[in-house]
């Protein structure tokens, strides 16, 4: 695997976190804005949700082009002796650990609202109605994380492509 595969690699991990901080942008703070009334706002808010959906998209699709012009290319066979499926999935396990260790104070946050507010009415109801799409995206992102830790290998396929290509590969070291 060389330097521009793993940047590469790095690159699609990159687009997945992009995608999944787009859902705040395009959910959770139109609501916000529109509960004080800045309607404009909501403009703000879709355009900086498409754009890291789009960003998400370029990463995604062109990570090996980027790759290319960004880590230069050397005159030397530089391989790095790793697995291309390995390396990804340890990236997907730790950008789930990240999403996760930013989420979690929000989930705690509420959890802790809940227990000093605490009255015979649910907790859940208590929250405002911005408070309840927050909490639900924060759900989303925990599961989401979690699914990343723990399912890392699924997610590494999808990251990690085998070229099939009439010049002859080393069994152990799958090309991306």
């Amino acid at each position: 695997m060389t330097p521009q595969q793993i940047f590469g690699s790095a690159l699609r991990l990159l687009a997945l976190w992009l995608a999944i901080r787009s859902v705040g942008y395009l959910l959770t703070v139109p609501a916000i804005l529109s509960k004080v009334r800045m309607d404009d706002g909501n403009v703000y808010s879709y355009v900086f949700g498409i754009a890291y959906l789009l960003a998400a998209a370029v990463l995604w699709f062109f990570p090996m082009w980027i790759a290319h012009n960004i880590v230069p290319r050397t005159q030397f066979e530089n391989r790095i002796n790793i697995q291309p499926l390995e390396a990804a999935r340890v990236g997907c396990a730790l950008i789930g650990l990240w999403i996760f260790a930013t989420v979690l104070p929000k989930l705690v946050w509420f959890f802790f609202r809940a227990v000093v507010f605490y009255s015979n009415e649910s907790s859940f109801q208590m929250l405002t109605q911005d408070d309840k799409l927050s909490f639900a995206v924060s759900v989303f992102e925990v599961i989401f994380s979690l699914v990343l830790i723990f399912r890392s290998s699924a997610f590494a396929k999808l990251v990690v492509r085998e070229q099939t290509s009439g010049v002859p590969q080393n069994a152990n070291q799958p090309e991306l």
